[in-house]
């Protein structure tokens, strides 16, 4: 059986809690075949000054004492075009609290 499509990896609201999500994503580029697309849908840091402040000031406080570890100040969109990915697509809600992003490894 030979199958020539490209795949999807789909990432939701598990970044913020591993110990490098860099390497997370490295690994994702590199088992996606040239055309094969990301799909993130993760905690970010706000694009609000203020909000983004609190969540640095508070995340490490969060993350070891009610957050469930997650580090909710992470920035996606920088770290996945660190590691090569091609974004296609973002989307904030919550003033960026929240980020769904499409991007691509390129051929």
């Amino acid at each position: 059986l030979s199958l020539s499509l490209s795949f999807q990896v789909v990432e939701t609201f598990s970044l913020c809690v591993v110990y490098n999500p860099e390497a997370v994503l490295r690994e994702a580029f590199r088992v996606l075949k040239p055309g094969g697309q990301l799909l993130i849908l993760e905690n970010s840091r706000s694009t609000n000054p203020i909000l983004g402040l609190y969540q640095d000031v508070t995340a490490d406080i969060l993350a070891r004492y009610g957050g469930k570890a997650c580090i909710w100040n992470q920035d996606v969109i920088e770290l996945t075009k660190n590691v090569g990915f091609k974004l296609d697509y973002v989307e904030d809600y919550g003033t960026g609290l929240l980020r769904a992003v499409k991007a691509t490894k390129q051929v």
